[in-house]
């Protein structure tokens, strides 16, 4: 079938759902005993993480942020815009999705965009060359996950940048550089990005296809 034959069809959530499931469930089926179980105690250190943060949520005064490595640097951003970790073990592609989509991802029967944010940050790279975690972000609930290339870790506070950040694209949810080299992400900015939207950003190039024709 022909590119062009493809253009102006719609997604169908439900055929994409199922066939997220049949292959996580194949994918599953195939691993061996003892990697399952390597998975079901990163399933469990990452469930941990969402069972403290609940707790946390209880207190104002509990403030921390979760820190993830991309492409070689270390990121922070605020527990508060983290809803959980997960391990990634089967990214669904999205046709003609822009290039920092890296798929979709099925989070317990609700699907969710996966980003490489490398990309957003450095449009000349290649994106991340491994990702097996993800950084479930988000407001008042889930709205996308964060590729990473390690499991991500929790630390009480959040750190302060001290200098602007460098070798990054300059994007609103960069606040800089802490001491330590970290990069700080902003996480209200984040999370209301409106390039991690997809309808958004699928509205906007309808528009724009539009007004060329």
């Amino acid at each position: 079938m022909s590119p062009d034959r493809n253009k102006g069809r719609s997604v169908d959530w439900s055929v994409v759902r199922q066939r997220l499931t049949l292959a996580m469930d194949a994918v599953t089926s195939l691993q061996d005993p003892a990697n399952e179980m390597r998975r079901r105690k990163l399933e469990a250190r990452a469930k941990a993480f969402e069972r403290s943060r609940a707790a946390d949520r209880s207190e104002v005064a509990a403030v921390g942020s979760v820190h993830f490595d991309l492409a070689g640097r270390r990121f922070a951003l605020e527990a508060d815009y983290v809803h959980e970790l997960v391990p990634i073990r089967w990214i669904t592609p999205l046709p003609r999705a822009p290039r920092f989509v890296m798929g979709l991802y099925d989070l317990r029967g609700q699907v969710f965009p996966v980003f490489d944010l490398q990309i957003l940050l450095d449009p000349g790279t290649g994106g991340s060359s491994a990702s097996n975690w993800g950084v479930v972000c988000g407001q008042h609930r889930p709205e996308f996950l964060i590729a990473t290339s390690g499991i991500a870790t929790i630390t009480a506070g959040v750190p302060q940048p001290v200098a602007p950040a460098e070798g990054v694209a300059s994007v609103a949810w960069i606040r800089g550089t802490a001491a330590d080299s970290t990069i700080v992400l902003d996480g209200a900015t984040l999370v209301t990005d409106p390039q991690l939207f997809l309808e958004e950003v699928r509205s906007t190039a309808q528009g724009e296809g539009k007004e060329k024709g």
